[in-house]
């Protein structure tokens, strides 16, 4: 669903079909604005994939928030320099969100996880996964807290490598902890 303005509806409907490139072959959907828009118009992108593969996945943009879910990939990462990163019910063997500006949201299970933000909060709430019975979470942040918010109750070992400058790190009780 498209909102363009112009003035006239034909003149909006030309503007509309000329701010993406779709591109699609056998295993690749590409979806970006046309570079002589990036100016001055903002795009939102939902895409609604099948769920019976496995996709590895690259979500970038350059000034808003990246929200994946019920995604499964073997690899998935994300990176805005302005706005949130969500994962949520995303089951990947390895992931990597970026933000420079925004609170990353985690609830996920996978193998690996990476995520940085510069300016906000960190949270992870991991999900358990058979296919997953050993995980690890790389989380940083600059000028915020790392959250993990979950019980300990599920089978699936956690490796933390938890990290701040300004602020806190909090875990809830119940988990089996070794410091290093």
């Amino acid at each position: 669903l498209k909102h363009v303005r112009g003035g006239s509806e034909q003149e909006a409907r030309v503007k509309a079909q000329g701010l993406a490139e779709v591109m699609r072959s056998e295993d690749r959907l590409s979806i970006r604005m046309k570079e002589s828009m990036l100016s001055n118009v903002g795009m939102a992108i939902i895409a609604y994939l099948p769920r019976d593969r496995k996709y590895s996945a690259l979500f970038t943009t350059a000034n808003g928030r990246i929200e994946i879910t019920g995604l499964p990939c073997t690899a998935v990462a994300g990176q805005t320099p302005n706005g949130r990163v969500k994962l949520d019910d995303v089951d990947a063997d390895k992931g990597t969100v970026r933000t420079s500006n925004g609170k990353v949201l985690l609830k996920t299970a996978a193998s690996e996880v990476h995520a940085h933000s510069s300016n906000g909060r960190v949270v992870l709430i991991p999900t358990s996964s058979e296919q997953h019975t050993r995980v690890r979470y790389d989380l940083t942040t600059s000028n915020g807290s790392v959250r993990i918010k979950s019980s300990a109750d599920s089978d699936t070992g956690l490796d933390l490598d938890l990290k701040t400058t300004n602020g806190r790190i909090e875990i809830p009780d119940g988990y089996d902890l070794e410091y290093q």
